[in-house]
């Protein structure tokens, strides 16, 4: 299973700091996460953009989503 949060719009290589505590104790207990740029999605309209930074996965996985919502 792997988290996907909305990266902080001022440090884009990090969880927004709202969801910064839950990111780190799931990487803590073994889970991994990924970022989407949510200023994309929303601003630029420009989904391609937004999930640039979640990598591509060898197995098929459970993911769940910990962000903003429009």
């Amino acid at each position: 299973m792997e988290f996907i949060y909305c990266s902080d719009p001022l440090h884009s290589f990090q969880p927004d700091e709202m969801y910064q505590t839950e990111a780190n104790t799931a990487r803590s207990l073994g889970s991994s996460f990924d970022l989407i740029d949510f200023e994309a999605l929303v601003n630029e309209n420009n989904p391609l953009k937004a999930v640039r930074r979640i990598s591509q996965k060898s197995i098929e996985q459970i993911g769940i989503y910990r962000g903003w919502m429009k």
